[in-house]
């Protein structure tokens, strides 16, 4: 197995991830949210973190809707489309799973080379994404939906390398400022 997803309750993550990497899983999607802080327990973002660093193991989420990479035909996400997933050479990156769900299984003419919900970016962020889609030769376009840039130097690198490829990217920021 060289990819796990873990969607199981906050409080099993650790044992599940623990698990993947004992096993040799280079990759994990996690659906959990991983907030245990109502129950006194702030630590556990950090702990899988650590995890994951020690074990060199890529990490889609946690708190992620998944990915979709209809060129392979693999989905990784929680639901059912109610279109089917035609490939494009539009890419989605969003730290929102509204906006992936809303974006990503919206309308048939909108096809994708991968669609990706990062949420909490715990070891792979939106900047990450951004710098392997513009290598791959079939995007033309990025969509970026983003919550905050917790890698701003990285991110400035992709935004001047998509520059430097003639590739846009069109960026919704929200926040308060």
């Amino acid at each position: 197995v060289d990819h796990v997803v873990i969607g199981t309750a906050d409080t099993k993550v650790e044992v599940a991830l623990r698990a993947a990497i004992d096993h040799g899983a280079r990759a994990a999607t996690i659906f959990s949210g991983c907030d245990l802080s109502d129950s006194g327990d702030a630590h556990l973002l950090d702990r899988l973190a650590d995890m994951a660093a020690e074990a060199g193991i890529a990490i889609c989420g946690p708190n992620s809707m998944g990915f979709l990479n209809p060129r392979i035909g693999l989905r990784v996400c929680g639901f059912p489309s109610s279109v089917p997933l035609m490939p494009g050479s539009a890419a989605l990156v969003t730290q929102s799973g509204s906006v992936f769900s809303a974006l990503a299984f919206n309308d048939q003419r909108l096809k994708y080379s991968l669609c990706v919900a990062s949420g909490r970016e715990i070891t792979v962020g939106s900047e990450a994404y951004l710098d392997w889609l513009l290598d791959r030769p079939e995007v033309r376009v990025i969509g970026v939906f983003l919550e905050a840039s917790r890698r701003p130097e990285e991110f400035i690198a992709a935004l001047e390398k998509a520059d430097r490829k003639g590739i846009p990217i069109i960026a919704l920021k929200v926040g308060r400022t």
